[in-house]
Protein backbone atom coordinates (compact mmCIF):
# COMPACT_ATOMS: atom_id res chain seq x y z
CA UNK A 1 0.00 0.00 0.00
CA UNK A 2 2.69 2.50 0.83
CA UNK A 3 5.31 1.64 -2.08
CA UNK A 4 3.72 4.21 -4.75
CA UNK A 5 4.52 7.00 -2.51
CA UNK A 6 8.57 5.67 -2.33
CA UNK A 7 10.64 7.39 -5.31
CA UNK A 8 14.04 6.56 -6.70
CA UNK A 9 16.01 9.52 -6.72
CA UNK A 10 19.13 9.85 -8.63
CA UNK A 11 21.23 13.37 -8.47
CA UNK A 12 24.49 14.44 -10.88
CA UNK A 13 26.28 16.75 -9.04
CA UNK A 14 28.93 18.89 -10.39
CA UNK A 15 30.87 17.55 -7.76
CA UNK A 16 30.91 16.23 -4.34
CA UNK A 17 30.28 18.56 -1.78
CA UNK A 18 32.53 16.51 0.71
CA UNK A 19 34.96 15.66 -1.89
CA UNK A 20 34.49 11.88 -1.04
CA UNK A 21 34.60 9.31 -4.09
CA UNK A 22 31.61 7.41 -4.48
CA UNK A 23 33.46 4.99 -5.92
CA UNK A 24 35.46 1.98 -4.32
CA UNK A 25 34.89 -0.70 -2.34
CA UNK A 26 34.71 -1.59 1.39
CA UNK A 27 32.93 -0.34 4.69
CA UNK A 28 32.11 3.72 4.02
CA UNK A 29 30.80 6.39 6.72
CA UNK A 30 27.79 8.48 6.42
CA UNK A 31 30.28 10.99 5.51
CA UNK A 32 31.10 9.33 2.14
CA UNK A 33 28.77 9.33 -0.98
CA UNK A 34 27.82 5.81 -2.62
CA UNK A 35 26.64 5.67 -6.43
CA UNK A 36 23.44 4.97 -7.11
CA UNK A 37 19.85 6.28 -6.36
CA UNK A 38 19.00 6.80 -3.14
CA UNK A 39 15.21 7.56 -2.11
CA UNK A 40 11.90 10.16 -1.06
CA UNK A 41 9.00 9.98 -0.01
CA UNK A 42 5.79 11.55 -1.28
CA UNK A 43 4.30 14.42 0.45
CA UNK A 44 1.83 16.20 -1.19
CA UNK A 45 -0.12 14.72 -4.21
CA UNK A 46 1.21 18.31 -6.36
CA UNK A 47 4.65 16.73 -6.31
CA UNK A 48 6.07 17.80 -3.44
CA UNK A 49 8.50 14.91 -2.21
CA UNK A 50 10.55 15.01 0.95
CA UNK A 51 14.02 13.49 1.16
CA UNK A 52 17.31 13.32 3.19
CA UNK A 53 19.47 16.48 2.77
CA UNK A 54 22.91 14.30 2.22
CA UNK A 55 20.83 12.82 -0.90
CA UNK A 56 20.83 16.16 -2.73
CA UNK A 57 23.27 18.45 -1.58
CA UNK A 58 26.13 19.79 -2.90
CA UNK A 59 26.15 21.88 -6.96
CA UNK A 60 23.38 19.44 -8.31
CA UNK A 61 23.20 20.01 -11.99
CA UNK A 62 20.52 17.63 -12.41
CA UNK A 63 17.96 15.56 -10.37
CA UNK A 64 15.88 12.41 -11.63
CA UNK A 65 12.93 11.24 -9.92
CA UNK A 66 11.58 7.42 -10.77
CA UNK A 67 8.59 6.73 -9.77
CA UNK A 68 7.11 3.06 -8.73
CA UNK A 69 5.75 2.66 -11.59
CA UNK A 70 9.21 3.89 -13.66
CA UNK A 71 7.92 7.26 -14.96
CA UNK A 72 10.69 9.88 -14.41
CA UNK A 73 10.50 13.62 -13.90
CA UNK A 74 13.46 16.22 -13.83
CA UNK A 75 13.00 17.90 -10.28
CA UNK A 76 13.95 20.85 -8.68
CA UNK A 77 15.55 21.17 -5.08
CA UNK A 78 13.38 24.31 -2.75
CA UNK A 79 14.58 23.89 0.66
CA UNK A 80 16.75 21.82 3.11
CA UNK A 81 17.44 22.25 6.72
CA UNK A 82 21.15 20.66 7.09
CA UNK A 83 21.10 20.06 10.63
CA UNK A 84 17.82 17.91 10.58
CA UNK A 85 19.25 16.45 6.92
CA UNK A 86 15.76 16.84 5.38
CA UNK A 87 15.34 18.12 2.11
CA UNK A 88 12.72 19.84 -0.15
CA UNK A 89 12.24 18.26 -3.83
CA UNK A 90 9.63 19.33 -6.62
CA UNK A 91 8.13 17.65 -9.70
CA UNK A 92 5.66 18.33 -11.97
CA UNK A 93 3.20 16.16 -11.09
CA UNK A 94 -0.50 15.63 -10.16
CA UNK A 95 -3.05 13.01 -8.20
CA UNK A 96 0.03 11.54 -6.48
CA UNK A 97 -0.49 9.10 -4.09
CA UNK A 98 0.70 10.13 -0.52
CA UNK A 99 0.66 8.47 2.81
CA UNK A 100 -1.77 9.31 5.64
CA UNK A 101 0.59 11.30 7.94
CA UNK A 102 1.26 9.84 11.70
CA UNK A 103 -0.15 11.63 15.51
CA UNK A 104 3.24 12.61 16.87
CA UNK A 105 0.66 11.99 20.51
CA UNK A 106 0.27 8.71 19.99
CA UNK A 107 3.58 7.43 18.83
CA UNK A 108 5.73 5.64 21.80
CA UNK A 109 9.08 4.97 22.27
CA UNK A 110 9.87 1.11 21.40
CA UNK A 111 7.07 1.30 19.20
CA UNK A 112 7.75 -1.27 15.91
CA UNK A 113 8.29 0.69 12.25
CA UNK A 114 9.69 0.29 9.22
CA UNK A 115 11.92 2.38 6.59
CA UNK A 116 11.14 1.72 2.81
CA UNK A 117 13.13 2.56 -0.22
CA UNK A 118 13.38 2.08 -3.55
CA UNK A 119 17.39 1.36 -4.11
CA UNK A 120 19.39 0.00 -5.48
CA UNK A 121 16.91 -1.45 -7.72
CA UNK A 122 14.47 1.10 -8.95
CA UNK A 123 11.80 -1.13 -9.58
CA UNK A 124 11.19 -2.67 -6.59
CA UNK A 125 10.64 -1.28 -2.57
CA UNK A 126 13.12 -2.46 -0.09
CA UNK A 127 12.24 -2.80 3.66
CA UNK A 128 13.92 -2.52 6.77
CA UNK A 129 12.24 -2.87 10.43
CA UNK A 130 13.09 -1.56 13.46
CA UNK A 131 11.99 0.66 16.89
CA UNK A 132 11.58 3.75 18.04
CA UNK A 133 14.58 4.38 20.04
CA UNK A 134 13.97 8.34 21.57
CA UNK A 135 11.27 10.35 20.90
CA UNK A 136 11.30 14.44 20.86
CA UNK A 137 15.03 14.57 19.40
CA UNK A 138 16.43 18.13 18.31
CA UNK A 139 14.15 20.47 20.68
CA UNK A 140 11.14 18.11 20.10
CA UNK A 141 10.85 17.68 16.19
CA UNK A 142 12.59 14.38 15.39
CA UNK A 143 12.38 10.81 16.24
CA UNK A 144 15.43 8.25 16.75
CA UNK A 145 14.75 4.99 15.41
CA UNK A 146 17.29 1.98 15.47
CA UNK A 147 16.23 0.50 12.26
CA UNK A 148 19.40 -0.68 9.59
CA UNK A 149 19.67 1.49 6.64
CA UNK A 150 21.24 1.70 3.32
CA UNK A 151 22.60 3.95 1.48
CA UNK A 152 19.65 3.91 -0.81
CA UNK A 153 16.82 3.58 1.48
CA UNK A 154 18.03 6.74 2.98
CA UNK A 155 15.42 9.71 2.62
CA UNK A 156 12.46 6.88 2.46
CA UNK A 157 9.76 7.21 4.76
CA UNK A 158 9.98 5.97 8.16
CA UNK A 159 6.30 4.37 9.15
CA UNK A 160 4.13 2.72 11.67
CA UNK A 161 2.93 -0.56 10.89
CA UNK A 162 -0.10 0.95 10.00
CA UNK A 163 1.58 2.69 6.39
CA UNK A 164 1.71 6.15 8.56
CA UNK A 165 4.07 8.52 7.99
CA UNK A 166 6.13 9.32 11.01
CA UNK A 167 8.98 10.98 9.16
Amino acid sequence: KVAPCVVAIDVTRTSDPDGKSASGGGNRDYTERPGGPTSGTVWTDDGYILTSWFNVSGDVKKIVVTMHDGKQYEAKRLGYDEAKDVALIKIEAKNLQTLPKAKFDDLKQGDFVAIIGRSPDRDAATLNQGILSALGRFKGSAVQMDAELNYGNVGGPLLTLKGELIG
